[in-house]
């Protein structure tokens, strides 16, 4: 895996569908520092680890790092119900992305979270523009 360019959307498939926790990390490190093909596409609903507590970190690192706004724009939802700080700062962050596609799965994310910190007028300012945009092609 170290020595290809742009990993295969088989291996990610196979890494994203596998039911150990090492894999979904190892999946995560890959989006990270790999070119993935252009059509590769994921639905975070298919694989419950990729919200749990014990891969969290990478999720949070992934998500800090990578720019593909397709796939920025599905991950995030990963972090739906989190009330951490670290979490809210990453979905803080992806509120004000150049992509309107990343600030309205992110606005989504979050639209139903009864945390206080999501209250805050500039957060949810941040909340409401984003799902008034909608999903909108970006320029």
């Amino acid at each position: 895996l170290e020595k290809q360019d742009t990993i295969q959307s088989e291996i990610l498939d196979c890494l994203y569908e596998s039911s150990r926790v090492e894999n979904i990390k190892c999946w995560l490190r890959l989006l990270n520092t790999r070119k993935i093909p252009k059509d590769y596409f994921f639905f975070v609903f298919k694989q419950p680890l990729i919200k749990s507590d014990s891969v969290l970190f990478d999720l949070q690192t992934t998500l800090e790092s990578i720019t593909d706004k397709h796939i920025l724009g599905e991950l995030v939802r990963a972090l739906s119900g989190r009330t951490d700080q670290k979490s809210i700062d990453i979905i803080t962050t992806l509120l004000k992305n150049k992509s309107s596609t990343v600030r309205y799965w992110t606005a989504i994310t979050v639209e139903n979270n009864n945390s206080d910190k999501f209250k805050d007028v500039e957060i949810s300012k941040l909340i409401k523009q984003g799902l008034e945009e909608g999903n909108t092609p970006d320029e």
